[in-house]
C-alpha cells in the first residue's frame, strides 16, 4: 500500500466509512472506482467484471438504500377552549333543564349534567382533529428534567385555573428553572461524551454526528434473541418455587394474630348539604379530581361559579 492509499484508509477509518471495492477497476489494473458506505452498512458486492464499454469496470453491489421513514403523525380531538364566550355558554346554560328543572335522583341528574354540558360544549367550542407528532426523548434527558417538566406543568395548570399574579410569577420562575437545568444537563452530557472520545478519532466523529444528526427510532433493529425462549411451563416452575421456598422458610415461624372483628357504628342517616358548603369543596379541588365529564370542563366550572354542579345538592339522596 503506497503512502495515499494508506491516507485514504486512515481518513475512511476516522469517519467510521468502509471501502467495498477490492479488485482493480481499469484497464492498467489500478483501482480507481470505489463504493464507499458506512461500517454498519451491510451490502453485498457483486464481482467486479473486465472492462467493456470503456477502460473502467462497472461497480455492482446490492445494499438497503431505502430512505428512513418518517415519523406517522397521530391525530387526536381537542378543544380550542380560546374561543370559548363563558357569558354565552352560561347564556345557554341557565335555560337548560339541568338550571330550570333538573331530575330528583342521583342518576337521572348525573346523565342530565353530562348531556347538556357536552351538548353545550359541542355547540361552543367543538372538537378539532389535531396533528400530533410524536418524538423521541433527547439522550440527556433524565429523571430529573421529567420530574422538573411535571412541576412546571402542575404550575401552569395551577395559574390557568387561577389567574393569580403569584400563580403565574411561579410558573414564570419555574419555567426559568426548567429552561437552565435543560441547558445544563445538554452541555454536560455532550461535553462528558466528547471527552470520553478524545483518544479515538472514530468514536469522536460518532459522537460529533449523534450530537448534529440524532439516530431514528425507527432505523434498523437488532434481531431479537430467540434462543432462550420462556414459556407457559417455565413461567409455572418458577412461582412454584418461589412459593415451595416462602413456605419453607416460614415453616418454624409463629403463627400470624388473628385480629378480631370490630364493631363499629353503621352510618344510617345524612345531612343534607348547603350550596356553599359545595362551592367551597369544588373550589379546593384540583382540575384532575373531577369526575370524567368535569375533567373536560374544570376551567368553565369555575368560571360559572359551578353552576351545574351545585344542582346536585337538590338531588334527594
Amino acid at each position: 500500500m503506497d503512502i495515499s492509499a494508506g491516507k485514504l484508509a486512515d481518513i475512511l477509518d476516522s469517519h467510521s466509512l468502509v471501502q467495498h471495492v477490492r479488485s482493480p477497476t481499469h484497464s492498467h489494473g489500478h483501482t480507481l472506482d470505489l463504493f464507499i458506505t458506512r461500517d454498519d452498512q451491510v451490502i453485498e458486492l457483486l464481482p467486479v467484471d473486465l472492462p467493456l464499454l470503456s477502460d473502467h469496470s462497472f461497480v455492482v453491489a446490492d445494499c438497503d438504500c431505502s430512505a428512513v421513514p418518517a415519523v406517522s403523525p397521530s391525530f387526536r380531538r381537542v378543544r380550542n377552549w380560546r374561543q370559548l364566550d363563558v357569558e354565552e355558554f352560561t347564556a345557554d346554560l341557565v335555560q337548560t333543564e339541568l338550571i330550570v328543572s333538573p331530575p330528583d335522583d342521583v342518576v337521572s341528574a348525573y346523565e342530565c349534567y353530562e348531556s347538556t354540558l357536552r351538548a353545550l360544549l359541542d355547540k361552543h367550542v367543538p372538537l378539532q382533529s389535531k396533528r400530533v407528532r410524536t418524538r423521541a426523548s433527547a439522550r440527556w434527558y433524565d429523571s430529573e428534567c421529567r420530574e422538573v417538566k411535571r412541576t412546571t406543568r402542575r404550575l401552569e395548570r395551577r395559574y390557568r385555573r387561577l389567574r393569580t399574579p403569584d400563580s403565574m410569577t411561579a410558573w414564570s420562575q419555574q419555567f426559568c428553572v426548567q429552561r437552565q437545568l435543560y441547558q445544563t444537563k445538554f452541555e454536560s452530557f455532550w461535553s462528558q461524551t466528547v471527552d470520553a472520545c478524545k483518544n479515538s478519532s472514530r468514536d469522536l466523529w460518532r459522537a460529533v454526528n449523534d450530537m448534529l444528526q440524532p439516530p431514528s427510532s425507527s432505523g434498523p433493529q437488532q434481531q431479537p434473541d430467540t434462543s432462550q425462549k420462556l414459556c407457559a411451563d417455565d413461567f409455572a416452575s418458577f412461582f412454584r418455587d418461589k412459593v415451595a421456598a416462602i413456605r419453607a422458610s416460614t415453616a418454624s415461624a409463629a403463627s400470624p394474630t388473628i385480629i378480631a372483628q370490630r364493631q363499629a357504628p353503621s352510618l344510617s342517616t345524612f345531612e343534607p348539604v348547603t350550596v356553599d358548603e359545595v362551592t367551597k369543596l369544588l373550589n379546593k379541588m384540583p382540575a384532575k379530581s373531577y369526575s370524567h365529564m368535569a375533567v373536560e370542563t374544570s376551567d368553565i366550572l369555575h368560571r360559572t361559579n359551578h353552576l351545574p354542579s351545585l344542582q346536585f345538592v337538590h338531588c334527594d339522596r
